[in-house]
C-alpha cells in the first residue's frame, strides 16, 4: 500500500471515529447473537450485484454500534458462502431475541442508502421481512422509519415494501397509506437509530409503564389509570391528546423527551415531571395547552419547555410547584399565560427562566394572585393584548399579600392589575433591566419596591 492510500485509509478511519452511530439496540446482547445479526446484514448486501462504498462504510458504523469492530471482510466472505442451515439459525436467533424489526430497518437503510430500491432489492427486503415474521403493519412502520432515517419521503420505501410483500392491494390503496408518513421533526430518527425504533402508544403499554423507547400517538387516547414513563420519547401527531382520568395514584415522567405532545389530566392523581424536555410546534388554530392539570397537584423539576403556538402549562384548582426549569418561545397569541397559567394561589415557582414567551395576557405567567414567585428570570416576553412600552412577562390580577422576590426582568415587564391586599411591596429585591412595572394603585396610593433596581426602566401607575 503506497503512502497516499495509507493516508486516505487513516483519514477515513478517523472520520468514522468522529461520527459514530449510537450504540445499537442489541449492543448489550451476547456476542453470538450480535455476530449472527451482523452476518444477516452482510448477506443482504452481498445479495446485490455490487456493494457500494457508502454501503460498506455504513456497515462499518453498524458493526461499531454492535460492539463488534471492523469485521467486514470476514462477514462478506462468510455471507457469500452462506449455508441454508446457518441462515436459518441466524434468522431464528434474531427473531426469538425480539430484534426482527431492527434488522429489517437496518437492511432497508443499507439497501436504500445511495440508490432507489429496484424490483430485486425490494423483493429481497420483503422476503427478509416475511422470513423474520413481520406482518404488513409492522413492515409499513419500519419502512417509515427507514424514510425518516434517510430523510426521504415514505412513498418510495412504503411502495417498494408493498410490492415485496406481493399483496393483492391495488396501487391506489398503497399510495393512500404512503402519503401520510409521520414526520419526526424536531426529533430526528437518524439521531436515535439504531438504538430506537418507533412503536405505537397504547393503553396496555402505558399500564405496563414506558421504559425507554420511542412511542408514537396518532389519535386521541383516554385512560383511567395512573402511568409512568422513564427515559422515553413521546411523539404525538395529528393533534392527538392523551387524556388521563385517574381517581388516585401518581403519574410520573422522568428523563423523558416529549414532542408535539398534549397531556390532559382530570381526576385526583398527582403529577410529577423531572428532567423532561418538552418540544413542540403546534397548530396555532387549535389553541392547545401542552400540559393541563385540572384538579391535580403538579410538580415540575429541572425540565425544559419550548411549545411554539401552545401554552406550556395550565394548572387549575390545585397546587403548582415549579423549580429549576426553562421555558423558551412558549405560548399562543390568543391564550393567557404563555408558559404558565395558574388559577389557584397555592404555588411555588423558583429558579426558573422564561425566554421570549408570549400570550394574550402574561407572556410568561398569568395568575390571579402573586404567590411565591422567587429567583426567576424573565427575558423579552410579551402580552399581545396589553399596550405597553415594553412587553409584559407576568400578568397578575391582584397582588394580595405576597410578591415577586429577588427576580430579574430583562426587556420585559410586570403588570399588576390591582395591588390590593394588606401590603404594598410588590417586587422587593428584583432587577428591572430595560423593563417596567405597570400597576393600578388598588387600596394603596403608592406601590413600593424595596431593594429593587431599575436600569433603563420605570414604575408606571395606571
Amino acid at each position: 500500500m503506497n503512502l497516499l492510500n495509507t493516508l486516505t485509509t487513516a483519514a477515513d478511519e478517523e472520520q468514522l471515529r468522529l461520527h459514530p452511530l449510537p450504540d445499537h439496540a442489541i449492543a448489550s446482547q451476547n456476542e453470538h447473537l450480535r455476530r449472527h445479526y451482523a452476518l444477516l446484514l452482510a448477506a443482504v448486501l452481498t445479495a446485490q450485484p455490487v456493494v457500494s462504498e457508502p454501503q460498506t462504510r455504513l456497515l462499518r458504523l453498524l458493526l461499531d454500534a454492535l460492539k463488534l469492530g471492523d469485521m467486514r471482510g470476514q462477514l462478506f466472505d462468510q455471507a457469500r458462502e452462506l449455508a441454508p442451515e446457518l441462515l436459518l439459525e441466524a434468522v431464528r436467533l434474531v427473531r426469538e431475541a425480539g430484534f426482527a424489526q431492527h434488522l429489517v430497518v437496518d437492511a432497508l437503510v443499507l439497501l436504500r442508502l445511495d440508490a432507489p430500491l429496484n424490483d430485486e432489492t425490494a423483493r429481497l427486503a420483503g422476503e427478509l421481512a416475511n422470513f423474520l415474521g413481520l406482518d404488513e403493519a409492522a413492515l409499513v412502520m419500519r419502512a417509515m422509519d427507514t424514510s425518516d432515517i434517510l430523510g426521504l419521503g415514505a412513498t418510495e420505501v412504503a411502495h417498494s415494501q408493498s410490492e415485496a410483500k406481493n399483496t393483492d392491494d391495488d396501487d391506489e390503496d398503497a399510495d393512500e397509506g404512503a402519503e401520510q408518513p409521520p414526520t419526526l421533526q424536531p426529533v430526528q430518527l437518524a439521531e436515535l437509530w439504531p438504538a430506537q425504533l418507533r412503536q405505537p402508544l397504547t393503553a396496555p403499554a402505558l399500564r405496563a409503564g414506558l421504559q425507554g423507547g420511542l412511542w408514537m400517538l396518532d389519535a386521541n387516547l383516554d385512560v383511567d389509570f395512573p402511568w409512568q414513563a422513564n427515559d422515553a420519547i413521546l411523539f404525538f401527531r395529528n393533534g392527538a391528546t392523551l387524556n388521563t382520568f385517574a381517581k388516585e395514584g401518581a403519574v410520573k415522567l422522568t428523563g423523558c423527551r416529549l414532542v408535539d405532545t398534549v397531556l390532559d389530566f382530570q381526576g385526583a392523581c398527582t403529577i410529577t415531571l423531572t428532567r423532561c424536555d418538552w418540544q413542540g410546534n403546534y397548530n396555532p388554530a387549535a389553541k392547545r395547552t401542552a400540559l393541563t392539570s385540572n384538579g391535580q397537584a403538579l410538580t415540575v423539576t429541572d425540565c425544559q419547555f419550548s411549545t411554539r403556538n401552545a401554552r406550556a402549562i395550565l394548572v387549575a384548582n390545585n397546587a403548582l410547584v415549579l423549580t429549576g426549569s426553562r421555558f423558551t418561545r412558549c405560548g399562543h397569541a390568543e391564550m393567557n399565560g404563555g408558559a404558565v397559567c395558574h388559577t389557584d394561589h397555592n404555588r411555588a415557582i423558583e429558579n426558573c427562566r422564561f425566554d421570549r414567551c408570549l400570550a394574550s395576557y402574561g407572556g410568561a405567567i398569568c395568575v390571579n394572585y402573586i404567590y411565591k414567585i422567587n429567583k426567576c428570570e424573565f427575558i423579552s416576553c410579551e402580552s399581545l393584548s396589553l399596550e405597553a412600552e415594553v412587553g409584559i412577562a407576568v400578568y397578575v390580577s391582584t397582588a394580595g399579600n405576597n410578591s415577586i422576590r429577588t427576580s430579574v426582568f430583562r426587556k420585559t415587564s410586570l403588570y399588576v392589575f390591582d395591588v390590593g391586599g394588606s401590603i404594598d411591596e410588590v417586587a422587593p429585591g428584583t432587577q428591572f433591566n430595560k423593563s417596567n412595572v405597570y400597576y393600578n394603585k388598588g387600596t394603596y396610593p403608592t406601590c413600593r419596591f424595596p431593594d429593587s433596581l431599575f436600569s433603563g426602566g420605570r414604575v408606571i401607575k395606571l
